[in-house]
């Protein structure tokens, strides 16, 4: 890592850890602490005895070339104010990811029953383009409508899965060795997995365990925000997967390297683009884990 790369990173992490440290929901370990299999004394899991956990032995910790990061986000009815907020932050989070990589690449996958890979899958050139993307989405949330498909959208689950796998397969992605790769997702309710159908009569086209592997097989980190109550009548429990177990597995977050916030929390006690800027800027040099 050169000098003025050392210099970016002191700088962002400075300015954005008490933000950042405000609105996490929860906290992953990094470390062991040394109560960890790799037979050194230094606390980390590497085997070497820097603490650095790059496992090469100097102390610095590896960072990243490049940041690739794609918004996932439920674009259904309720939703709109979420849109409305990345439209009018996505500014602040692209600076912040310029501060480590002067040309960070931006994705957007929107889904509702469907799933649309926007962008034909790649990057956006200007944050203005990304921005009128939002503003795009931010208006359709009004029509309930999917994002394809004629159905109309008249069930709470939404198509989470599909579309984070899409984004993990389907975004064209940088170099997996020399890029952090974020997804950014949003949503406020749950999800179905493979078999079954929403009653828009479009089926889900993967299950729970098939997402979280190709995310981790594309060494994808997930951040989201999601409910915790949501549903028909706002008294469901939609945070499995997302800020709690499913089925007994881990939450998506947690096996992907990620995070997640309560999405209620929103313009209240967590602003979009601290929560964003603070994610990125921690995973810049911490490595994946699965």
């Amino acid at each position: 890592m050169s000098l003025s790369r050392s210099v970016l990173v002191g700088l962002a992490l400075v300015l954005c850890t008490t933000a950042w440290a405000g609105c996490r929901s929860e906290e992953r370990d990094r470390t062991d602490g040394d109560g960890d299999a790799d037979g050194d004394v230094d606390g980390d899991v590497d085997g070497d005895v820097d603490g650095d956990s790059d496992g090469d032995g100097d102390g610095d910790p590896e960072c990243y070339e490049d940041i690739d990061i794609v918004f996932v986000v439920d674009v259904s009815t309720t939703m709109s104010y979420i849109l409305s907020t990345l439209e009018s932050e996505i500014a602040a989070v692209w600076a912040a990811a310029a501060a480590l990589d002067e040309n960070p690449n931006f994705g957007l996958v929107v889904f509702v029953d469907d799933v649309l890979v926007a962008n034909a899958g790649g990057s956006y050139a200007t944050v203005e383009e990304l921005q009128t993307d939002f503003h795009n989405w931010y208006s359709h949330t009004s029509s309930n409508q999917q994002t394809q498909s004629p159905a109309s959208n008249t069930d709470w689950p939404e198509n989470s899965l599909d579309a984070l796998y899409s984004a993990a397969t389907d975004y064209s992605w940088r170099d997996q060795n020399l890029t952090l790769r974020i997804v950014i997702h949003a949503t406020d309710d749950t999800f179905l997995e493979h078999p079954a159908s929403f009653s828009s009569g479009i089926q889900a086209q993967h299950t729970y365990a098939e997402t979280v592997e190709v995310l981790q097989t594309n060494e994808v980190r997930v951040a989201a925000f999601a409910a915790y109550i949501g549903g028909m009548s706002s008294d469901q429990d939609v945070a499995v997967g997302f800020l709690t177990p499913y089925g007994g597995q881990p939450s998506i977050p947690e096996q992907t390297s990620g995070t997640a916030f309560d999405i209620d929390q929103v313009g209240s006690t967590i602003s979009l683009a601290d929560a964003i800027s603070g994610f990125v800027i921690e995973e810049f040099c911490t490595p994946y884990l699965y």
